[in-house]
């Protein structure tokens, strides 16, 4: 299997995260994207939430760790998600490139939105995390 790796981040809110949608699988996720070959993880992740979300006000908490799944309509590649959280005191969401949307969402809710179930257990898992900051 081939292996794509692409960095991101949970940003917070006041008790919300930023997610964002993508038109081509329509899907809501995590602002995230390919990693360049020249780039930290957290360079990457930096750079890729300022692309999909517009939000320049951001803050590193830490680590949240990594995962894999498959990509939709791409049988045989695997995607590595490396993701850190943030927060930001940035009230709009105003995509840079080809994300349609995005928007806060009460951390209660983010699951509902994820269709991967690698994404809902991940952020299962850190949703304690989430919910403290």
């Amino acid at each position: 299997m081939k292996l794509e790796k692409s960095c991101g981040g949970l940003v917070v809110n006041e008790g919300k995260v930023a997610l964002v949608y993508q038109a081509g699988p329509e899907t809501w996720s995590f602002p995230k994207g390919h990693r360049e070959s020249h780039e930290t993880p957290i360079e990457a992740a930096y750079r890729e939430v300022l692309e999909e979300t517009g939000l320049t006000n951001l803050t590193l908490l830490r680590p949240l760790g990594s995962y894999q799944r498959p990509i939709i309509g791409r049988p045989g590649i695997l995607k590595e998600l490396t993701y850190f959280l943030f927060i930001s005191d940035d009230d709009e969401i105003i995509p840079e490139r080809s994300i349609n949307v995005g928007q806060w969402v009460d951390v209660n809710n983010v699951t509902d939105f994820l269709i991967y179930q690698h994404d809902i257990d991940f952020y299962r898992r850190i949703e304690d995390i989430v919910r403290s900051v």
